[in-house]
């Protein structure tokens, strides 16, 4: 069986055909279909297929292009074509570094908030399980919002990338900069050489999640007895002075704190208990060495101020989990993934060059999710 396929060209009302059809593709199919690949195009024949309807509907807009000739402003006459050439055109792969932002005025910003965070993703270099991936999210207190992010050692200077990004905020001499980390000494080291000089506060979601930690424990002990009992209700209430005391940054109380818990829990039998000492030491270590780091974090929040990077932890999601996580099952070259995470987050803030950028529009900020969901 023969199959002929023609494209052929229609008038605007398309009731009339121009000239004959344009020969694409000729197909010879059995007429049996006992082997099942016999149905239908093969992978090849719809590949050659496309490529040849692409060829001939080029023709045809170029050939309709070139008839619509402006008139001479002389003598009222088209213009005559002076030339017919073969072009060829010949598409450059400029070298990908860090996306520059597309040339604008930025607004003075009165106040910035910076967050800084690290997030791991499969490495498929020899002996190197995880790459560590460093995410940032940069806030103007006038709503305009910017992202950033690179592998560590991959060659992209993070420093520079936290300037800019800044620059872009329009970050001056008196803009109140305020920054957050998780606590990690090299996050902290990168903000330095970043110029910023003011410590870093501790970020309150990861606190936090330690702290929730050791509540569901204590609300999950059990009490047998009324010994048990009054032990149990004594230990959940110290956890929540813990927690209220962390939140109003009161770190040499919550060190008391946790010593009256310790001097509670031998009340209660050993084994249920390990759990909850287990997530007081995380709690306890935590506090040791963020201690310096600690606000009161209740006052910020009355104030409508920023109080954890939970922000950065979306956009990590965003721009690395979704993509490039472990439950991808997918293995990354360091500067592969620092390639496609520079891209990521010029496509996130708009700025993939000056023009083709424009088509990607920004994901919407938590405050304007009544426009558009994420």
């Amino acid at each position: 069986m023969g199959l002929v396929l023609q494209l052929v060209e229609t008038g605007a009302d398309r009731s009339e055909t121009r000239g004959r059809g344009i020969d694409v593709l000729e197909l010879d199919r059995p007429r049996n279909l006992r082997d099942i690949a016999n149905l239908g195009l093969t992978l090849p024949e719809a590949k050659q297929l496309l490529a040849r309807v692409q060829k001939a509907v080029v023709a045809v807009q170029a050939r309709d292009h070139a008839a619509l000739r402006p008139a001479c402003s002389g003598c009222g006459a088209r213009c005559h074509v002076k030339d017919w050439q073969s072009r060829q055109v010949q598409l450059r792969h400029a070298a990908v570094g860090t996306p520059e932002p597309a040339p604008v005025s930025a607004t003075p910003a009165s106040a910035i908030t910076l967050s800084l965070d690290s997030t791991f993703i499969r490495s498929c270099h020899k002996g190197e399980r995880h790459l560590e991936v460093r995410v940032g999210n940069a806030e103007a207190v006038e709503g305009d919002r910017q992202v950033f992010g690179t592998v560590a050692n991959a060659g992209t200077d993070i420093a520079a990338l936290i300037g800019r990004t800044l620059d872009v905020l329009g970050q001056t001499s008196n803009t109140v900069l305020t920054a957050f980390t998780d606590g990690c000494s090299g996050l902290r080291a990168i903000l330095a050489a970043a110029g910023i000089a003011g410590p870093p506060i501790a970020d309150w979601f990861h606190l936090a999640m330690r702290l929730q930690h050791a509540k569901q424990v204590a609300e999950a002990l059990p009490a047998e007895d009324p010994h048990q009992q009054q032990a149990k209700a004594e230990i959940v209430t110290e956890v929540e002075r813990l927690r209220w005391r962390t939140w109003n940054g009161k770190a040499k109380a919550a060190r008391i704190t946790l010593k009256r818990l310790r001097t509670l829990l031998p009340a209660l039998e050993r084994e249920p208990i390990r759990k909850l000492k287990r997530a007081l030491r995380a709690v306890d270590r935590y506090l040791r060495s963020q201690s310096t780091w600690l606000v009161n974090y209740a006052e910020r929040w009355r104030a409508g101020l920023r109080v954890g990077t939970s922000l950065t932890e979306g956009t990590a999601n965003f721009l690395v989990n979704k993509r490039m996580d472990k439950s991808q099952q997918m293995r990354w070259s360091r500067r592969g993934a620092d390639l496609l995470l520079q891209v990521r987050c010029a496509v996130y803030n708009g700025a993939l060059g000056f023009a083709f950028g424009q088509l990607f529009e920004p994901i919407p900020t938590s405050d304007s999710q009544s426009a558009k969901a994420a």
